[in-house]
């Protein structure tokens, strides 16, 4: 087995889930995998540049930036964003998507893997779209509709989307997503009937599933997350305004915020005195970080997919309380056995208040969704599914339409 990997960046931080999820879906599968890099932009600085990452390829092809010039006005006109490279820069696209069918026939792939839609084009222009698998992980249609199109920039945006993801759909063997609802909305865009688009969820590494730490008893809850990313940012302002200002801060409950990227708003928030809010920025070690807090707070409002914080709590032993979204790609969770859900602020700080006054109730659940974390979300069983996905779906069978 020789399988081409299509990327739209070099997956070489360990700071990007998606370079993450690259990493760990690849090294699954069998056989020589030779990685080509589309670059449809120069990727910005910053992160942690992790270069082991890389290891899992057998070869690294980069080609030069599509978006890296003149672009034209034509793209403008698109009907969908599956158009946007091809019309923005189309000597370009062209260019990458030769570049990538030459090297699919100098390495001989029997397999193509695209990790994201927006580089599933070059795969199709190269005419290697009836053997590549499409993992689209979160779907861009149900963060835009999740979000709110309210005005006509909005609209025009998700119509697109829809219509990317639609094409998506049908024009290739199969489609992966990170989260039941994802691909719930994948199928919806072609009437609901589609067997080729199945779930493919994040998992964790060794970091998060070595014995459980000793119980933290700090009276206080942990978030984490990258704060440039608007659903984080939408949570925490959810958060602050609904729960912990009205009903948790007064009571002596932290709010502990590890990530960077924090907005103004919130570090000016937190140099109040008496806010009762801590912020950490980014951290060498999360766990280490977060073990002194026995509640982490996920109270999403906004975005899709699944949610790593969540995943990464259940290994680090701290007790999950969230709102229903923010765990909707999680069919296996049961109320009070791996979490507690709440939907409103007074809600939410109810939740928290009492988990914080009961040992026993954090005990049990802590341990459960710990169980659940070995059984359905270690990353050497999700690549196995994953690798199953791929050879079923993808290579000369698919092509052959076997």
């Amino acid at each position: 087995m020789r399988t081409v990997v299509v990327t739209s960046a070099v997956p070489d931080r360990s700071s990007s889930g998606y370079d993450i999820r690259v990493a760990h879906l690849t090294a699954a599968l069998p056989g020589e995998r030779h990685l080509v890099v589309t670059s449809i932009l120069d990727r910005p600085e910053g992160g942690v540049v992790t270069p082991e990452l890389l290891g899992v390829f057998d070869s690294v092809m980069v080609l030069p930036p599509v978006l890296g010039g003149p672009l034209s006005l034509r793209r403008h006109l698109r009907r969908s964003d599956e158009q946007f490279l091809e019309l923005a820069a189309p000597d370009r696209f062209a260019a990458s998507a030769g570049a990538l069918a030459a090297r699919a026939c100098e390495v001989d792939a029997t397999h193509v893997v695209a990790f994201g839609g927006n580089v599933a084009p070059f795969a199709a222009a190269a005419g290697l779209g009836p053997r590549t698998v499409v993992d689209v992980c979160d779907s861009v249609t149900l963060t835009l509709s999740r979000a709110g199109a309210r005005s006509a920039g909005e609209r025009l945006a998700l119509l697109r989307a829809r219509r990317e993801e639609a094409a998506l759909v049908r024009g290739f063997p199969a489609v992966t997503a990170i989260g039941a609802p994802d691909a719930e909305q994948l199928r919806a865009l072609v009437g609901g009937t589609a067997d080729h688009v199945t779930v493919v969820p994040n998992g964790v590494g060794e970091v998060f599933t070595g014995p459980l730490p000793v119980p933290g008893d700090r009276r206080g809850v942990a978030f984490w997350g990258n704060l440039d990313f608007a659903p984080n940012r939408t949570a925490l302002q959810f958060y602050l305004d609904d729960v912990h200002d009205p009903f948790l801060r007064d009571a002596g409950v932290e709010l502990f915020v590890v990530g960077s990227g924090a907005p103004e708003w919130l570090t000016a928030r937190a140099a109040r005195p008496g806010s009762g809010i801590r912020l950490a920025g980014r951290v060498e070690d999360l766990v280490e970080a977060v073990v002194p807090y026995p509640v982490m707070v996920n109270p999403m409002r906004t975005g899709s997919g699944l949610k790593n914080k969540v995943l990464e709590a259940f290994g680090a032993g701290l007790v999950v309380v969230s709102t229903p979204r923010g765990v909707d790609a999680f069919p296996e969770v049961r109320e009070r056995d791996h979490l507690i859900t709440a939907s409103d602020g007074p809600a939410f700080a109810t939740a928290v208040t009492s988990l914080l006054d009961d040992a026993a109730l954090r005990a049990h659940i802590r341990l459960s969704a710990n169980a659940l974390l070995h059984e359905n979300y270690r990353w050497d069983s999700v690549g196995r599914n994953w690798a199953e996905v791929v050879l079923r779906h993808s290579g000369a069978a698919a092509e052959n339409g076997k």
